[in-house]
């Protein structure tokens, strides 16, 4: 499935914290291309694996501050042999930080 359009340079990886089935696992991006004009594919080495299959939720912790707030998003692959998933986001213009936190 990774067909980079717009992949990332090694210094704009950036590490991710997402919780699925009760486990935190943090999550770095190692792979970004644009499935459609708003919409970023994000794919990320797990640091542990996790039991998902394609269509299972992940939630990713998004800094807010003050807060941290809680975002959802569909496992479009996931691999586990190389324990990497991919999501896709579409960007919302009036974004309140999930989806402009997760294209950053």
């Amino acid at each position: 499935m990774s067909h980079p359009i717009y992949p990332l340079e090694p210094e704009q990886l950036r590490l991710k914290k997402l919780r699925t089935e009760g486990q935190d696992v943090t999550a770095r991006v190692i792979d970004t291309f644009y499935s459609a004009i708003d919409i970023k594919a994000l794919r990320f080495q797990l640091d542990s694996k996790v039991d998902l299959k394609t269509g299972s939720h992940v939630i990713f912790s998004v800094p807010n501050e003050p807060f941290t707030l809680s975002r959802t998003y569909s496992v479009v692959e996931y691999d586990l042999q190389a324990q990497a998933l991919t999501i896709a986001v579409k960007l919302d213009p009036q974004s309140r930080g999930g989806s402009a936190f997760m294209w950053s």
